[in-house]
């Protein structure tokens, strides 16, 4: 979970709304499409999501 300071669920400053825009878009394309982007900066995330998919039958 990241928290932004004095946003609680309606993200209103746009940085942050663009961010979780972009995590989002990156769990579709991880989830349904088998996309993962190769940033270096998201490689922790990717990293979680392998280990969580391992564990679906």
């Amino acid at each position: 979970m990241i928290i932004y300071p004095d946003e609680y669920h309606v993200k209103w400053q746009p940085t942050h709304k663009y961010l979780v825009y972009r995590r989002n878009l990156d769990w579709f394309n991880f989830w349904l499409r088998g996309i993962e982007d190769p940033a270096p900066k998201k490689a922790a995330q990717y990293q979680r999501w392998r280990k969580l998919r391992d564990l679906q039958p």
